[in-house]
């Protein structure tokens, strides 16, 4: 009677004073605890269970088990696996899912792959919580390959399932598996449920196809809040900020009330794309809803002003702001760290001490970027000491912070030996630390690290390929970005643009055509960055008509070039002398593709000139260009000016190279090398 009017603590009272203790009392007692999340006082009546012998029912096993959710909770959940199996109890398809689930949530992914195999059955919830168990830990392609498994073996996966799945195709390696589950959810009925209707959404946002996102969402016969959030979060994480604020501009014309995620996604579009105006309009929903206090959304406006350049407003809205959390003082700090301003920056983490905050690893990481922006030695050496007396437990990010600050400070081996302490030293901070290295010019120690880095098993990711390509190419190390190439391919399931990319400019650099050409072929079609890469490529090896060949077949794509594709067609001109063609490139980048013109194109144009010996012309040209002009640009034009002993213009070449750089003993050597050249010519 207790129990079923909620007043369990009265329930367990007359339970332990009652001389007569029914089995199902007890375990009824035990599920009414779990049910309301109580696991101290469930797992005391379990073990008190225990101790008077009292057999525990299936039910109360399952509730108990639902209530191990943490890796702290990973012993409860064995123990009670062992009373299972040493009370002779059958593991039915209930309690073998129940442990399943149990185990992965406990963070034992190979025991409850076991505690799966182990079932005698297995129907479709069994399935979808071990697919969600695979999800959960990044194994998509078993987690895709155990769906197959279940389809095959005539069970229907149901919206649960297909969620799950859905959300192992996170990538655009995984955009097949993710239409063919569509089809799937399409046939079974499921593909016009709200809940599989967003997990589609968001799968194609995160494949990159965003119009099949939308196409779901339009195809929606019904939508809620959650399909909005859905659509939008992928116009937002694929730059499409007018598409997503005109998508809110809808949301309002047809009585959708947003909701706090909503809003956060908008005004992150706003910042993303550098909309204050619009950022504006929607403070003024915000402060016109309920939602006008809400910390998280007053932490988004606080950046969005931040990052769009209005620090004031940032400043006024987070002195307004009654409560503060540690994520808005962290917010503050970074922002001022951004702008250089490492005295506010410091302040900031003072007052919010002053005030009770408790500085997390977000505020020492931020701190720690803002003194090693300004070189500030001696404040960030005395932060550190503050570090370590607050005791925190570092993660990731603010060890590699630490690094990276001693690293800027040109403290490269203190940054060593600050990474060599480190009890843990995840991926992130090793990259940190070869990041610094090959910044540094240190190519050859970088590749030592990695070495060291596959010695303790930690894996490396794209980042961590991308800094030992860049040491490859700095130091033109054929032989060891092939090593990097093959290791790459062992170890990634995939690689996207970046590193295809990578490989294209390191086999480039490194004098390999054909490695180039064949990393190339197999990078994306439709980017634009390898196509760029591969056209500077034949450039710089003076294999202009194939750069200008590869330029027509990235037209006839649908790939339109940028400007640092255009610095490649005009270099590949330049070493070939090609005026007529570097003129008609220039003209078809201002007219054609309404590119402005930047100080690299007119190098370009500069290096052609000087090669061709019209030194009049380009002379001219450095002195009509709409920009500052550096002394490496007039090195260039004294270049030819030797070249072709054109003494009178070399002098103004070396004066005006005297002007901008303090250092100007390559012009001075220059220029006596046009008077002994001339004095020759005199002779002769």
């Amino acid at each position: 009677m207790y129990a079923n009017f909620g007043q369990l603590n009265d329930a367990f009272a007359v339970l332990m004073k009652s001389r007569s203790k029914s089995e199902s009392t007890w375990n009824f007692l035990v599920c009414a605890y779990a049910a309301q999340g109580d696991q101290h006082k469930a797992f005391t009546l379990f073990v008190k269970m225990q101790s008077e012998k009292v057999p525990f029912s299936k039910p109360a096993v399952i509730r108990l088990l639902s209530l191990c959710c943490n890796k702290s909770d990973l012993y409860r959940g064995m123990e009670i696996h062992n009373l299972i199996r040493m009370g002779g109890y059958k593991i039915d398809v209930f309690v073998g899912t129940a442990l399943v689930s149990m185990y992965g949530k406990c963070g034992s992914l190979d025991i409850a792959w076991k505690t799966f195999e182990e079932m005698s059955r297995r129907d479709a919830v069994s399935y979808s919580v071990m697919i969600g168990v695979l999800v959960r830990y990044e194994h998509n392609y078993d987690a895709l390959q155990l769906l197959e498994t279940m389809v095959k073996e005539g069970l229907k996966p149901d919206k649960i399932t297909y969620v799950s799945a859905l959300d192992a195709c996170n990538s655009p390696c995984f955009l097949k598996e993710g239409r063919y589950l569509h089809q799937l959810a399409k046939q079974s009925g499921c593909g016009f449920d709200l809940v599989v209707g967003s997990a589609l959404i968001n799968m194609y946002g995160k494949c990159g196809s965003v119009e099949a996102a939308r196409k779901v969402f339009e195809e929606m016969p019904e939508k809620n809040v959650v399909s909005w959030n859905s659509i939008l979060s992928v116009y937002v994480r694929h730059n499409k900020g007018a598409e997503a604020l005109k998508l809110l501009e809808r949301m309002r014309h047809e009585d959708v009330k947003p909701d706090r995620i909503t809003l956060v996604s908008a005004v992150d579009a706003c910042t993303r794309h550098s909309l204050v105006a619009e950022g504006e309009m929607i403070h003024e929903v915000i402060q016109e809803s309920q939602l006008h206090e809400d910390i998280i959304l007053q932490n988004a406006l606080l950046n969005m002003y931040g990052k769009c350049g209005n620090l004031h407003r940032a400043q006024t809205l987070f002195k307004d702001m009654r409560v503060k959390n540690v994520i808005s003082w962290n917010t503050m700090i970074a922002l001022h760290a951004q702008k250089d301003d490492i005295d506010e920056a410091l302040q900031l983490l003072c007052r919010m001490q002053q005030e009770g905050g408790l500085a997390d690893n977000a505020t020492y990481a931020c701190a720690f970027d803002a003194c090693g922006s300004c070189f500030a030695y001696a404040r960030g050496k005395m932060l550190h000491v503050g570090l370590i007396g607050a005791n925190l437990e570092m993660d990731q990010f603010l060890r590699s912070a630490l690094v990276n600050f001693y690293g800027k400070c040109g403290k490269l081996e203190t940054a060593r030996a600050v990474f060599s302490k480190m009890m843990e030293r995840d991926v992130i901070t090793w990259n940190t630390m070869l990041a610094l290295l090959v910044n540094q010019g240190a190519g050859y120690e970088a590749h030592e690290l990695f070495a060291q880095m596959q010695v303790e098993k930690v894996k490396p990711d794209k980042i961590t390929f991308t800094c030992l390509l860049d040491a490859c190419i700095s130091l033109g190390l054929l032989s060891k970005g092939k090593k990097v190439h093959v290791i790459l391919m062992n170890i990634l399931d995939h690689f996207d643009a970046v590193l295809r990319t990578a490989l294209v400019y390191m086999y480039g650099k490194c004098g390999d055509i054909r490695g180039a050409v064949r990393a190339f072929d197999e990078a994306l079609a439709g980017d634009l960055i390898a196509w760029s890469a591969m056209i500077a490529m034949h450039a710089q090896h003076g294999q202009s008509t194939a750069a200008f060949s590869l330029f027509l077949r990235m037209q006839q794509k649908g790939i339109k070039p940028d400007d640092i594709t255009f610095v490649s067609v005009l270099t590949a001109c330049s070493y070939s002398g090609f005026f007529d063609e570097a003129f008609y490139y220039f003209t078809f980048m201002l007219e054609d593709c309404a590119l402005l013109p930047t100080m690299e194109h007119f190098v370009s144009l500069i290096d052609l000139f000087g090669r061709a010996g019209c030194l009049i012309e380009a002379e001219s040209l450095l002195c009509i260009i709409p920009s500052d002009t550096s002394a490496a640009h007039f090195l260039s034009l004294l270049g030819a000016c030797r070249h072709h002993t054109d003494v009178e213009r070399g002098e103004r070449a070396a004066r005006h190279v005297m002007e901008r750089e303090y250092d100007f003993v390559s012009s001075y050597i220059a220029l006596c090398n046009i008077y002994a050249a001339a004095y020759q010519g005199q002779l002769d």
